[in-house]
C-alpha cells in the first residue's frame, strides 16, 4: 500500500511539475512571438523611412571602398 502511495504522490508531482513547465513554456512562446512582432515592425518601420536610393548609395559607396581598399 505504502509503495502504491508513493507511486500516486511522484506521478502527482511528475505532473505538477510539467504542468509549471507547459505554463513557463507558453510565457516563453509568448514572449517570442511579442518580440519578434516588435522586431518586425521596427525593421519595417526602418526600411520604410531608408529610401530606396539612400539604400543603392550606401551600397556603391561600400563598393568604392571596398575597390579603393
Amino acid at each position: 500500500v505504502l509503495v502504491g502511495a508513493d507511486i500516486v504522490v511522484v506521478t502527482v508531482l511528475i505532473d505538477s511539475a510539467f504542468a509549471i513547465d507547459r505554463r513557463v513554456f507558453a510565457l516563453i512562446v509568448g514572449f517570442v512571438a511579442n518580440v519578434s512582432r516588435a522586431l518586425d515592425a521596427v525593421i519595417a518601420g526602418f526600411l520604410r523611412s531608408m529610401t530606396f536610393p539612400g539604400i543603392a548609395g550606401i551600397v556603391f559607396r561600400a563598393e568604392q571602398a571596398v575597390v579603393a581598399g
